[in-house]
């Protein structure tokens, strides 16, 4: 899976705890949960391309995985 889209970055391994608000945030459905045995957790692209650039995930991570690309 991707870690990016055109607009947006995630530090999915480092800084994503797995807490899903950017997922219930995503306009498009482009988010999606890893959860491999419940030990490898974290959001991932699903739909890169249907990503719009809206911001709204990077809003609503409390653990700024999120980075905008510019």
């Amino acid at each position: 899976m991707p870690n990016k889209t055109k607009y947006v970055a995630i530090d999915a391994h480092h800084k994503c705890k797995a807490c899903w608000e950017c997922i219930d945030q995503c306009p498009r459905n482009v988010l999606g949960k890893m959860n491999l045995l419940g030990l490898h957790k974290h959001a991932i692209f699903k739909h890169p391309e249907d990503c719009i650039g809206c911001g709204k995930c990077i809003k609503a991570c409390p653990h700024e995985a999120y980075s905008a690309i510019e």
